[in-house]
């Protein structure tokens, strides 16, 4: 194959038809005027910065779940949170402080849960902070729309990911 079909074959499969209904595209719901005018005037002023962003809309006080609090999970509801999405926020483990050096943790964090002390730390940035903590997300646990599986081991991860197909469909 030469280098140019390659080019613009990979192009061609990196950007969605977003009109399109095949199974392996990805669908946004579109924007309208009532929708942008909403963010003016009902978004806290602390989101005044995305409330332009045309994806801040959909995300805003949507419900997400994170699945580990870890070296990607407490970063990824960092700035979930920050955006005012509404997190359930996922793990059984405790800060140490070996953990300080990659995750979204300070000294004040050891010892304690890696959900709650991550919303504790969110909530000093800004009142306005929606986590729920939960332990261990097992085969009960409620799957949301969107869902990070952050979690450090293949078990947790396959659940997840169950439990998101099944509602889902």
């Amino acid at each position: 194959m030469k280098t140019t079909n390659l080019k613009s074959n990979l192009k061609s499969n990196l950007k969605p038809n977003l009109k399109s209904s095949n199974d392996n595209t990805v669908k946004l719901p579109e924007l309208n005027e009532e929708t942008e005018t909403e963010t003016e005037t009902d978004i806290p002023e602390v989101y005044g910065r995305f409330k332009g962003a045309s994806w801040f809309p959909l995300l805003h006080e949507k419900e997400i779940t994170v699945g580990g609090a870890g070296g990607i999970g407490s970063w990824v509801t960092f700035f979930l949170a920050r955006i005012g999405c509404k997190i359930n926020l996922y793990d059984f483990d405790r800060f140490e402080k070996h953990n300080l050096g990659g995750q979204f943790a300070d000294i004040n964090c050891i010892g304690q849960s890696k959900p709650e002390a991550i919303r504790n730390i969110l909530q000093s940035f800004s009142g306005d902070c929606f986590i729920k903590c939960f332990d261990k997300y097992v085969k009960s646990s409620p799957a949301s729309e969107i869902m990070f599986s952050c979690f450090d081991n293949m078990e947790a991860r396959q659940i997840m990911f169950n439990n998101w197909i099944k509602s889902n469909k």
